[in-house]
This record gives C-alpha cells, sequence and structure tokens, in this order.
C-alpha cells in the first residue's frame, strides 16, 4: 500500500488501523524476513522510496523491521541517501 502512494492512491484509515493492529500486536515479528527484504527492494525502486518508509515509520513498523532507521537523525539522513540514490538512477 505504502508504494502506491506516490502514484496519486492513499491508504484508507481502515487499512492503516490493521496495520496499526499488526504493530502493536506483535505480527511483525512473525513475518518471515525474506519476505519483508522483498517488499523494501520493490520500495527502493518505486519512484519515490521515502514514502514507504513514512509510512512504516508512522505506524512505529519501523521500531521492529529496521530498527537502525528509528533515530530522528538516522531516518532523515537515510531518507536523504534514498533520495539521491534515486535521483542518480533517474
Amino acid at each position: 500500500a505504502a508504494r502506491l502512494q506516490p502514484l496519486g492512491f492513499s491508504i484508507c484509515r481502515e487499512t492503516m488501523a490493521l496495520m496499526r493492529e499488526m504493530v502493536s500486536s506483535g505480527e511483525l515479528g512473525d513475518l518471515v524476513p525474506e519476505r519483508v527484504w522483498q517488499e523494501i527492494q520493490r520500495a527502493l525502486h518505486e519512484q519515490a522510496p521515502g514514502v514507504f518508509f513514512d509510512v512504516l515509520r508512522e505506524l512505529d513498523a519501523l521500531k521492529v523491521l529496521i530498527p537502525e532507521l528509528v533515530d530522528e537523525l538516522g531516518f532523515r539522513q537515510g531518507l536523504s541517501a534514498l533520495q539521491c540514490i534515486h535521483r542518480k538512477q533517474g
């Protein structure tokens, strides 16, 4: 869902609520790491990969999936790096 936002789609409230519930219930810990990585790779190839990570951050999912990005400074630096990579790949 987060990967489609740059195309003009938005995540409906119900879906966001369901995803928040999954995060708070600990279900993210049950995800297969390889599958999570596939989604991250897909997001990195989208027009605006930062949107994907913004949504994960808003849901508090980064704490579970990529705790290194939770720190505000680290998160902003990471997004900046993603944007640079995206511009170079054009």
